[in-house]
């Protein structure tokens, strides 16, 4: 497997489980159609989870961008 293509495998496995952790938290805010009775420090949680979901997948994003702009420089 070439270097892009692990890197692209890895940043992919990322983002898989980053759109499971967010879709588990639009679930438990709702669009599941079910009650779940959170209180204000699991809305707090879910928050704070929210943002380390959008950082990793910013910096997974980042990171593959600059993977790739490597790799067709070197391809030149």
């Amino acid at each position: 497997m070439s270097p892009l293509a692990r890197i692209a495998t890895e940043h992919g496995n990322r983002l898989i489980g980053a759109s499971l952790a967010l879709i588990t938290i639009a679930d438990l805010l709702g669009t599941d159609s079910a009650e779940h009775h959170l209180n204000s420090d699991h809305i707090d949680g879910l928050q704070h989870a929210a943002k380390v979901i959008a950082e990793v997948v910013k910096n997974s994003g980042y990171d593959l961008c600059e993977k790739a702009e490597q790799a067709s420089e070197g391809a030149q």
